[in-house]
């Protein structure tokens, strides 16, 4: 009589036990590949949201206008103005398809987060609302400090007792941070430093 070839079930148990300790390691493996990979797209995400803040922060305070809006009450504001949240609006240039014209944009801190905030007009109705534009997050504090003609500091713009509501400042420094460190610390020449 032949004897038939195969496994016992001690091989076959002890093979499904070896495979199970593989697929448990392999598992284990992939679930940190996972996590690396999720924490390195976060990182990269943080980083180009970095970088598209920069260029959008810079991009507008290059081109600041020394023009003056309308307030939604009949009164002037500056062309440059702190916020009393410390963020900032000001006048720019703007390119369109009907030519240059001037918008009006504003930064300030809402729920965490920092926001652009672009005025559809320039002289405001009463129910002017801005366009706003979330740039970046996480974000606890916008410092802004404003260099004026004769190259001193101020920490508001326009500084206190100047009724100039269209000057620039010089020189514009934006510190953005958060609660672990200082994300951004900028430095703009404003369009009368470029002209010059």
């Amino acid at each position: 009589m032949k004897q038939q070839g195969g496994f016992t079930l001690v091989e076959v148990l002890i093979s499904l036990l070896v495979l199970s300790i593989l697929g448990v390691v392999l598992a284990t493996g992939m679930g940190q590949v996972a996590q690396w990979q999720q924490k390195l797209l976060l990182e990269m995400d943080s980083g180009s949201a970095k970088l598209r803040f920069q260029a959008l922060v810079m991009n507008d305070l290059l081109q600041l206008a020394p023009r003056p809006v309308g307030d939604a009450y009949g009164g002037r504001l500056p062309a440059c103005m702190s916020l009393p949240d410390g963020g900032f609006e000001c006048s720019r240039f703007e390119k369109s398809v009907a030519g240059m014209g001037v918008v009006r944009i504003g930064y300030t801190i809402i729920d965490g987060g920092l926001w652009r905030l672009r005025y559809p007009v320039l002289d405001r109705a009463p129910a002017t609302e801005p366009i706003r534009q979330l740039v970046l997050t996480p974000v606890d504090r916008l410092e802004v400090r404003w260099q004026d003609a004769q190259g001193v500091w101020q920490n508001q713009w326009p500084a206190a007792g100047s009724n100039d509501v269209t000057s620039l400042p010089r020189q514009i420094e934006v510190v953005v941070s958060n609660k672990q460190q200082a994300l951004f610390r900028l430095w703009f020449p404003a369009l009368e430093v470029l002209l010059q």
